[in-house]
């Protein structure tokens, strides 16, 4: 019962027992699952975040072998963490979260529920461009907020979507009155000490921020003690990108030859796993409407030149975020450990 009020005010405390009391007298056991699930309603009506069952798990994210690997010792560590802390680690070094970087579609926003799924966590989706308003006070007073109920649904999984939004201003403060810079003093504030107020133990709260701009974040961001690691998220290889439309041909009930898969594959070189996923969705179209036949190899050839890659279009910017990755990041795609090395995007994209 204590763990499930945590976070609550006094009066919110009393109210939720008081409801159990009423409702499961006779059933002593579901008691917490109603002071939880007063939480629960206290987060959906806040405004602020939004409460997500996710559906996926790691083993539906194609690719990101790296990231993978990480997670999972994360996780261990997570599940461990009363072992862990006898053992010698202290309450810091529990894992803390991660800050995902890449263009748009190389699946950032989906490794966020994959990794709640996975974990089996309630997942807690914050954008920053929502904590911010119009009265003075009110941003930071939001921001405030939000961290306070992510706390109390601890523990869970925290998704920061596109941190870059509401923090490109941050070095700037003197044209908004500093509303920007107290903001993320605030946010920064709580990923270094996050609960160590309350008898020094952290809020089991892991953070899942993603960005698709780095230019646009502030440098204090990317401090060690902010996140656990940071990573990079390219464009997929030709294995991945087998994997990517293999898991979305599954999901709708198709197959297709390996050969022919290992064919496309190989043809759809710049695409993200997004952009993978569109062509699916056109050939299964196409199938559909010609009297619900099986999606064919043709049906998905035909569909790949009607979806236009972005890194055709961004191919400079792709590079540039290569280039900034090669020093600062993790390579989340391919083997465990490799650094995030620059592609020329040219090359990569034409051959």
């Amino acid at each position: 019962m204590l763990e499930a009020a945590r976070g609550l005010t006094w009066n919110e405390a009393e109210n939720a027992f008081a409801l159990a009391l009423m409702r499961d007298r006779e059933h002593v056991a579901a008691m917490p699952a109603t002071v939880q699930g007063e939480k629960t309603t206290r987060v959906r009506t806040s405004g602020l975040l939004d409460l997500v069952t996710p559906a996926e798990t790691l083993d539906d994210v194609g690719g990101l072998a790296a990231l993978k690997a990480w997670l999972g010792r994360q996780g261990a560590l997570l599940a461990g963490a009363a072992d862990a802390l006898g053992w010698g680690f202290a309450p810091r070094d529990l894992p803390k979260g991660v800050l995902l970087l890449g263009v748009p579609g190389t699946g950032k926003s989906l490794a966020a529920r994959a990794i709640a799924g996975t974990w089996r966590l309630p997942l807690l989706r914050l954008e920053m461009a929502r904590v911010l308003g119009s009265l003075v006070g009110q941003s930071e007073a939001r921001t405030s907020g939000a961290l306070r109920l992510a706390e109390a649904m601890a523990p869970c999984v925290l998704h920061v979507d596109e941190m870059e939004k509401a923090l490109a201003g941050a070095g700037a403060g003197h044209l908004d009155s500093g509303v920007t810079s107290r903001v993320v003093g605030a946010l920064l504030t709580w990923l270094q000490e996050r609960g160590l107020g309350r008898g020094g133990v952290p809020a089991p709260v892991f953070v899942v921020a993603t960005a698709n701009r780095v230019e646009a974040l502030p440098p204090e961001l990317f401090r060690p003690g902010r996140f656990d690691q940071v990573f990079f998220l390219d464009l997929p290889d030709p294995a991945e990108r087998r994997t990517v439309l293999e898991i979305h041909l599954r999901a709708r009930r198709q197959t297709v030859a390996e050969g022919a898969l290992e064919q496309l594959a190989s043809q759809t070189e710049g695409y993200s796993a997004a952009e993978l996923e569109q062509v699916v969705k056109i050939a299964c179209l196409t199938a559909f409407q010609d009297g619900g036949r099986r999606v064919t190899v043709e049906d998905l050839e035909a569909a790949r030149p009607t979806v236009t890659p972005l890194a055709e279009s961004r191919g400079e910017e792709l590079g540039a975020l290569r280039h900034w990755a090669r020093t600062r990041a993790q390579r989340a795609n391919g083997t465990p450990g490799e650094p995030a090395v620059a592609v020329p995007a040219r090359r990569r994209l034409h051959g």
